[in-house]
Order: structure tokens, then sequence, then C-alpha cells
């Protein structure tokens, strides 16, 4: 939220022109598949030169923490005139236009959700040259993927939320004072001791896919508890004891050795102090694994740490969109009744 807002500060000193929620946005589902980004540009030229290589190296970026490479975004490229011919373009849900004029003094970007489908972001960023293009976009990357990431947490959300497990939602926000949107598909599979771990399976015929939330509380002594050595620490004491593999003693932890974990530290109305924990986990004594995403949050109220954690076993096909699902469930993590004592820390 606040690299957000500092873009936003940023964009009204070089006359950068935003754009509210259009209140007279279609009615229509954004369309596109979960991490598709549709980018246009003035012509195929523009697209396969040096503005194109600024584009696909920002958004076909490889994700961090990942077991196999896997890009940011599918990027999808059309030229004005064949999106603006094309109306099945228009209700894609990210969108990114490039415009070269060259009677514009400086660069400008304007930012437009929901024009012809909900929910929907269209950034277009305008500029005198492709130099200044190229330059506008290496700027201002950081905070338009934050956009585009807030949105496919948004559009994932709504359709998970269409058939939640109510039951389970309820239990989480008496025992953990949080509210949490749980998915129905997902199942209990252990509830004890001020810890609950949830699990959805998916039998096929080449190999089976899980998808796990597992959330916890530990009471808070210090500001180091939030340190990446102590929340990994924490996770591995809690696979060691609950998540156990197939194998006689073999259990959840932390991989370190190849993909070292990543941490970011965010703050927001909703949540207050929040840190997120990326990296691979492992079974030890067994040969499965995956990607997972921490979110650690101070519970002030009761003087206590929450962690809620979402992890993806696929071990023969891709985990990005599956770790987008897990981790916009944990973006729909509110304290309960919006607690500002929590908020306010």
């Amino acid at each position: 939220m606040k690299k957000i807002l500092n873009l936003l500060l940023c964009v009204v000193s070089i006359m950068v022109v935003s754009s509210c929620d259009n209140p007279l946005s279609n009615s229509a589902k954004s369309t596109g598949g979960t991490s598709e980004l549709l980018i246009i540009t003035e012509s195929p030229q523009q697209w396969e030169g040096a503005v194109g290589d600024t584009l696909r190296s920002v958004f076909g970026a490889y994700l961090e923490a990942m077991p196999q490479p896997e890009p940011r975004y599918d990027i999808l490229n059309a030229s004005v005139k064949k999106f603006e011919n094309n109306p099945l373009y228009a209700t894609h849900s990210l969108i990114l236009v490039l415009k070269t004029d060259s009677t514009v003094s400086e660069p400008m970007v304007d930012i437009t959700r929901n024009k012809w489908a909900t929910p929907q972001i269209i950034i277009t960023m305008k500029a005198n040259s492709d130099s200044s293009l190229i330059t506008s976009v290496g700027k201002y990357a950081e905070a338009i993927l934050e956009l585009f990431q807030k949105n496919q947490f948004e559009r994932t959300l709504n359709l998970l939320n269409m058939s939640p497990n109510r039951e389970v939602s309820q239990t989480i926000q008496k025992e953990f004072n949080i509210n949490m949107i749980i998915p129905g598909s997902f199942h209990v599979a252990i509830h004890k001791n001020n810890f609950l771990w949830l699990r959805q399976s998916a039998h096929r015929k080449k190999q089976d896919t899980e998808l796990g939330i597992i959330v916890y509380s530990q009471n808070y002594s210090d500001t180091a508890q939030f340190n990446m050595k102590s929340v990994l620490a924490r996770r591995d004491s809690i696979g060691f004891e609950y998540i156990k593999g197939p194998t006689d003693g073999s259990f959840m932890q932390t991989s370190v050795d190849v993909i070292p974990p990543v941490r970011n530290v965010v703050e927001s109305k909703e949540t207050g102090y929040t840190v997120i924990t990326k990296g691979l986990w492992m079974i030890k004594k067994d040969f499965m694994g995956g990607p997972f995403v921490n979110y650690t949050l101070y519970d002030k109220a009761n003087n206590r740490m929450i962690t809620a954690e979402g992890y993806v076993y696929n071990p023969n096909g891709e985990k990005r969109n599956y770790m987008i699902q897990m981790e916009a469930i944990l973006q729909s993590i509110r304290w309960n009744n919006l607690n500002e004592e929590n908020v306010n820390n």
C-alpha cells in the first residue's frame, strides 16, 4: 500500500494523471487467465524492439522463491489497432497500454479501474519517445506490479468466496481473532492446541496435487520473533509436531539450501504490521516439497502472534497460479471487527 501511495504522489509531481474507479463500469466479469497480462503496443515493431524487451524483462521475470522458473505473467500482446477492433480484449482483467506522443513533454500514467469489466485495472503509459517509455516502465515497475497483484487477489477471492467453508471460517474467527475466507473445498486435517491444518487434495492419474492452509498462534515476547530466523524456526517446530509425511519419521520443514527464503514487511489499515515470508518446504526423510507463503501478524489485543500459511504440492506441474490462490486467501485476513488496537499498533 505504501508503495502505491508513493507512486501516486510521484505521479502528481511529474504530471501523471490517475483516474478513479469508473462509476459507469460495465457489469461484465473480467476475462483472461490467472497471471495473464494483456500489453497493448502501438505496433508489432514496438513490441519486437527495445520497448518489448523491457516489458518482457519486467513482467515476464521469474518469480522469487519457487522450485522451478515460472514467469510473473503470461504475456499477451496486441497492437492498438487490433485491440480497438476486437471487443473481446476490452474485458481482460489486466491491461497495460504503451503510447508515444511527440506533444507530451513529460511521461504520463493513467490508472483506470473497472472500465469495461470487474475487477479490472488498465494502466496507460504515455511518453514522447520509446526511450522515455522504457525509462518510465523501469521507474514505476514495482508499483505497477503491486497494483496488478492486488487486482489478481481480488479476482481470485471473488471466485473462491462463491462457495466458502463458513464453519471453518467461524472457528478461525473465534480461536485466532481474525476473519479469513476459506474455500469450501478445504477440510480440517488437524485442529488442536491453537493449531489448525486445512487441506485440499486432488487425485490425478500422474500425480496428486495438494493445497494446504496452516494457522497457529504463539505468545508474543519481543520483536525478534518477527525476524526470518525466528519465523522459520517456528514453522519448522510446527512441521515437526503436526505436519507428518507419508513415511515413518517424516515431517515438514523449510528448505533453505538451494533457494533461500525471502522476507517482506508490510503495514496496512486492515491488519497493521505483517511479515510475509516466501520459500520452499520439504518433507524430511521423504521426497515431497514445494513453495509456501507465510503471513505473521501481531495480535496486540491478546499479546500474541498469529501465523497463517499456505503451501502447494504439485511436483510435476506449475505452482504459480496455485500460489496466487494461497496468497489471495491470506490477503483476505482481517482482524475480527477490525479491532482498532490491533490495526493502530
